[in-house]
């Protein structure tokens, strides 16, 4: 709770931040500006969507720190809410005001890109309200991650083809395995609060091999289709091995030690998961399959 001084305002602001889970949001904003550029889309649209996209993400983020407020009060008090740092009325306004501006944002690119931002809107408050601690926990994931990469190619005008479904399925592939990655940093907190999710029923060890084994299909999988459709240019193909490499790092960081560990290994995943999509839709888009 603030008291009016510059260094309550100033803790208020940091707490905020973390509310809004800067990191995986940032991210997604990044990747989704960059596609927007590697279809061809104008500079001034994909800041916009890159922004949109943020302000979306900063929402499902508040919430999911709102309804988790009951069990970060005995597992995380560190947390902005569950701390005092933040009220719940301005975590509440914060949701609200990054939703409004975020769909009004992608509005501006047309129904389509607004209609694929709803969708994985209601996939993340999915996650948040329902299914998080839940055995299905990782099917908003397999979900909502396809949608960031569709949501930009469409932003950019951009039609969609054979080539492109395919990284819908390979992105789906990642996000299940992001979310078990996700799940086995939060292993001990979830057991300990009585979460089922599912990772909390696999255990973490056959949760992280199951993670291994959607990475390694999604390395063979991008590799194979750059190779057919036309190619590996130096640079793309750079970006593409580094990123799939990053995903290998962030796997062994994953996959035991204390739960930073874990979840920087998570986050490197994360990482590489962007790059390599980065790399292998440049890839693509060079040899004129996309």
């Amino acid at each position: 709770m603030t008291d009016g001084s510059p260094e309550s305002f100033a803790g208020g602001g940091v707490g905020l931040l973390r509310l809004v889970h800067p990191f995986p949001s940032a991210l997604d904003g990044i990747v989704t500006g960059a596609i927007v550029l590697l279809a061809g889309g104008p500079p001034v649209a994909a800041l916009r969507l890159a922004l949109a996209m943020v302000l979306l993400q900063f929402a499902i983020g508040a919430l999911n720190d709102i309804v988790d407020l009951p069990i970060d009060r005995l597992a995380k008090p560190a947390k902005p809410l569950a701390s005092g740092s933040v009220e719940l009325r301005a975590a509440r306004a914060t949701l609200g005001l990054c939703l409004t501006a975020g769909l009004v944002l992608s509005a501006i690119s047309g129904p389509g890109v607004l209609a694929v931002a709803v969708v994985g809107v209601l996939a993340g408050f999915a996650y948040d309200l329902r299914l998080k601690g839940t055995a299905l926990s990782w099917l908003p994931w397999a979900a909502g991650i396809p949608l960031l990469p569709l949501y930009a190619w469409l932003g950019a005008g951009r039609g969609l083809s054979g080539f492109f479904l395919a990284l819908l399925v390979m992105a789906a592939f990642a996000g299940t395995a992001l979310a078990l990655a996700n799940g086995i940093a939060d292993f001990e907190r979830d057991r300990m609060s009585g979460v089922r999710s599912i990772v909390v029923v696999l255990g973490p060890t056959a949760a992280w091999r199951i993670e291994a084994g959607l990475h390694l299909i999604v390395g063979v999988l991008a590799t194979g289709t750059a190779v057919v459709a036309g190619g590996l240019a130096w640079g793309p193909a750079v970006l593409l091995f580094g990123g799939l490499g990053l995903l290998g790092v962030g796997l062994v960081l994953g996959g035991g030690g204390s739960p930073g560990r874990r979840e920087r290994g998570w986050e490197l995943q994360a990482v590489g998961a962007s790059c390599a999509a980065a790399g292998w839709l440049a890839i693509m888009i060079a040899s004129g399959a996309l």
